[in-house]
């Protein structure tokens, strides 16, 4: 079963789409702690807020965009640091990037992850005479977690 249907989809019982977030995609199951960010014209992005604190993409031009950064502190709410986080990256307007990386972290490892892109419309079936670079979207993993870091 997905953790995240499209609309149209399958409307499984326990689904949940984020409240503030106009999105093509809703969250169920184990992602329904992950948020979804889509206050962007060409990225919806979903990630765990005990993971992310800032999301960037970077265009083939070099221009830089802020997709994501942590305000405040994140309450763990007594769960804990989650071990497995999920990440997914899905373009809109015109954008076909559906990418989902699962992260499988028990010790707390990946300080940052980087996602070089090939340029939209890619077919691994023909060949390409010199690769050139895509967006690059990156998610960096110090968000501000309570505990440890309690407001007082």
């Amino acid at each position: 079963m997905a953790d995240y249907v499209l609309p149209n989809g399958d409307d499984e019982a326990g689904a949940l789409m984020v409240a503030d977030a106009p999105s093509s995609i809703e969250l169920k199951g184990h992602l329904q702690d992950h948020v979804v960010k889509s206050d962007d014209d060409e990225y919806d992005i979903v990630f765990h807020p005990a993971f992310a604190s800032r999301c960037e993409v970077i265009h083939r031009d070099g221009t830089r965009k802020e997709l994501y950064k942590q305000e405040g502190v994140h309450n763990l709410a007594g769960k804990g640091h989650p071990k497995r986080h999920i990440l997914k990256v899905k373009g809109k307007n015109g954008r076909t990037r559906d990418i989902t990386i699962t992260i499988d972290d028990p010790n707390h490892s990946v300080h940052s992850l980087r996602l070089e892109l090939y340029d939209e419309g890619y077919d691994p079936m023909k060949p390409i005479a010199k690769y050139e670079g895509g967006d690059v979207v990156s998610f960096d993993n110090l968000a501000t977690t309570c505990p440890p870091r309690c407001p007082t």
